[in-house]
Formats: C-alpha cells, sequence, structure tokens
C-alpha cells in the first residue's frame, strides 16, 4: 500500500528526532537503506578537515546524534527497517572510523566484532 505524500513515513520521523542535524538529509533520503548511506556522508563531513585518522570531529553534536541513533538501532528495536538497513552503516564506520570508535565508544566495538567479525583489522585490540 503506498502511503500519501502527506504523511511522513514512522521510519522517517523517528530518525529526525533523533538526528535533527541531518532533517534535511533524512527527508531526502529515499528510503532507510539510503538515509543510512546518505548518513555516512554527513559523519564523513564532520571529519572531512581533520584527515585521517578520524580521531577528532568538527561537527561534535552531529557526529554524535548520528552515532547514538545508529546505536540505538542496532542494540534496539526502534523500527525494523531503520535497523535492518544500519549494517550498511557500520560496515563503513568500521573501515573508515575504527580510531574514532576506540575513542569515543569503546563498549560498543564487542558487540560490533560479534556482528561484523570481517570488518576488523586483525591486530586491533581493546
Amino acid at each position: 500500500s503506498k502511503e500519501g505524500d502527506q504523511t511522513m513515513s514512522a521510519w522517517r520521523r523517528i530518525a529526525i528526532e533523533n538526528i535533527p542535524s541531518c532533517k534535511q538529509t533524512i527527508e531526502e533520503a529515499k528510503d532507510p537503506c539510503w538515509m543510512w548511506l546518505d548518513l555516512r556522508h554527513e559523519l564523513y563531513d564532520c571529519h572531512i578537515e581533520r584527515g585521517l585518522p578520524l580521531v577528532h570531529t568538527i561537527n561534535e553534536q552531529k557526529s554524535s546524534e548520528i552515532y547514538r541513533f545508529a546505536f540505538l538501532c542496532l542494540n534496539g528495536n526502534v523500527h525494523p527497517l531503520l535497523s535492518g538497513y544500519v549494517g550498511a552503516f557500520f560496515e563503513y564506520v568500521l573501515n573508515c572510523e575504527i580510531e574514532y570508535l576506540l575513542q569515543h565508544h569503546p563498549g560498543q566495538l564487542t558487540h560490533l566484532k560479534k556482528l561484523y567479525p570481517n570488518e576488523f583489522p586483525s591486530d586491533l585490540h581493546f
């Protein structure tokens, strides 16, 4: 069933409530999978001026909103579509932002390693 254009889909509304700093990106995403892909770019933009490794961020509020919501979707049942596609986000993050995660979200890494073992460098110990 096609939902009316005037009613915002639940997943989109939930995402905007949790990541208000990315409201436009979320509104423009064509589906939850694309939303997570676009949020990866938002995250990258938070770090772009610093270069690698992405340990520091130039937009801490946006960065922490994105991460907080991503972990919420990963660990809970916020919305099945949001949780279902969050893997695409974490696969990117684990490839590009492992240093940032180590510094800011060390408690989540054990869980992430169970879910995405192939994304972790073999020499990474935490």
